[in-house]
């Protein structure tokens, strides 16, 4: 039923956002069961297709992230943080990582946070939450880091969500 696979999802438990893109994956496939009410079975096909998205979850369980994104070598004085947001028709996400200054000259780079959210307007206002997703998500980081970050990227790949952003000068419209 929907409510054995909401109970299922739910018990998916990722507060870092290191498993995201799976996570986005259970909630557009609850959003397709939007007009079955909570008890009622669910069709076949729509049962199939939910075994295989649990199946290959359970071989999630095997798979490991590392807890810190700080590698041994790293100067810590020059932490830059790389935050990143796209959209789609019916989803936001935004992702930050973090790289440092290794010994060796180069940088690490390390998924420190991701988040999504659904969505229901048109892919450019979308494309506009998920930058204000990114920009809260990346507030949160900063201000939770023991080291200040020395460099911040904010990058989308939406230009018209960019512009309306970035200019200070053009009166827009409320929810711009």
């Amino acid at each position: 039923t929907k409510r054995d696979c909401l109970a299922r999802s739910a018990e998916f438990f990722d507060p870092a956002g290191i498993w995201e893109p799976w996570k986005l994956q259970l909630k557009i496939k609850l959003s397709k069961m939007n007009d079955i009410s909570w008890d009622e079975p669910m069709t076949n096909e729509l049962k199939e297709s939910w075994v295989n998205v649990f199946t290959q979850f359970t071989k999630l369980e095997n798979l490991q992230a590392p807890r810190t994104v700080v590698p041994m070598d790293a100067d810590t004085k020059s932490m830059r943080m790389i935050c990143l947001s796209d959209a789609a028709e019916n989803a936001i996400g935004a992702a930050i990582y973090v790289g440092f200054r290794l010994k060796d000259g180069s940088y690490s780079c390390q998924l420190l946070t991701a988040k999504s959210k659904m969505a229901s307007h048109t892919i450019p206002r979308n494309e506009l939450c998920g930058i204000l997703l990114m920009a809260e998500l990346a507030y949160i980081a900063k201000n939770a880091s023991p080291f200040p970050p020395h460099e911040i990227i904010y990058a989308t790949d939406s230009t018209i969500a960019m512009s309306w952003s970035s200019n200070p000068n053009i009166k827009l419209k409320q929810f711009v």
